[in-house]
């Protein structure tokens, strides 16, 4: 076969219908704007995680992430597959041994990715039912700028009211010392009451207060004292009672003979999926123009 037919026989080979090209995600975090398709074809949950900084939100996301490539199988849920999964790598990498550090730490979010958002698409095995979990990853310097300041917030976290699932992370190194609990159990409520004061909390929202690190307090976390600090909470914003649960996690746990890596972390993908306690009736999607209506009214004041 001479050169010439052989290299016409590979350029057709090469040839492809522009309905055959297929434009891969980049892999890298989405803006809201991105999430559009993703929750007008298939059930979605936005999850907004609120926090201070260092108190674990980046550390969460990832070890969600990881919870689906580990052999375990706490949840009936698997991966069926991710469009920031270059995201998620660049946050996981340095909780591995391959990042060559000697303690397990996520990296820190730096400030200003106030529309940062990472997708996981998860598939119920036993229903044969897809949900794509939408987990924000906000800078905890900017909750700490807009905490206690409405007006800040309203400006910059718009986005929050389209969360029907909100995480507050408390700090369990700071609840760990006698000293420093009380003043990180207010900052945390100080946080959230911030976006309910502001009306920037969805009315159909479920509230989830999560302790990180609570292999650090082991010993104290009790029935009752998880309630006390839910009490807290309700006691100073009324309008979460009734749609508020409390658990706790130990990410990466400094003793894992006690605690297993992403202790407590199979219950809350568990919670994230389950439908809203005080969820209305269902809207009939087809009739609405527009993807913007299915994220809810973001208009601060409605």
């Amino acid at each position: 076969m001479s050169e010439e037919i052989m290299n016409s026989e590979v350029d057709e080979l090469l040839e492809f219908e522009d309905d055959e090209i297929y434009q891969l995600p980049s892999g890298n975090v989405l803006s809201p704007f991105d999430t559009y398709s993703i929750m007008a074809t298939e059930k979605s949950c936005f999850t907004v995680i609120m926090g201070a900084t260092g108190s674990g939100k980046t550390t969460l996301v990832t070890s969600i992430y990881q919870q689906f490539l580990s052999n375990k199988r706490e949840t009936e849920f698997i991966f069926a597959g991710s469009r920031t999964l270059l995201a998620f790598e660049e946050r996981a990498r340095y909780t591995r041994t391959a990042s060559n550090r000697s303690e397990a730490k996520t990296m820190r979010t730096p400030s200003g990715s106030i529309e940062d958002i990472l997708h996981l698409r998860i598939k119920n095995n036993k229903r044969n039912k897809v949900i794509n979990l939408l987990l924000s990853d906000f800078s905890g310097e900017d909750y700490d700028g807009v905490k206690a300041n409405i007006e800040s917030a309203q400006q910059d976290f718009s986005i929050v009211k389209a969360a029907k699932k909100i995480i507050v992370i408390i700090d369990g190194k700071n609840i760990a010392e006698i000293r420093s609990r009380h003043s990180e159990i207010q900052k945390s409520i100080n946080i959230l009451k911030t976006f309910c004061d502001g009306n920037l909390t969805h009315s159909e929202a479920d509230f989830i207060l999560l302790i990180s690190k609570s292999d650090l307090i082991k010993d104290e976390i009790t029935n009752d004292f998880l309630s006390s600090i839910q009490k807290k909470f309700v006691g100073q914003i009324p309008k979460i009672e009734g749609k508020v649960t409390i658990m706790n996690v130990a990410a990466m746990p400094s003793d894992i003979t006690k605690f297993t890596v992403g202790y407590g972390i199979a219950k809350l993908i568990d919670e994230l999926v389950k439908e809203n306690k005080h969820c209305r009736a269902k809207i009939d999607t087809t009739r609405l123009r527009s993807q913007f209506n299915l994220w809810g009214d973001f208009s601060v004041g409605k």
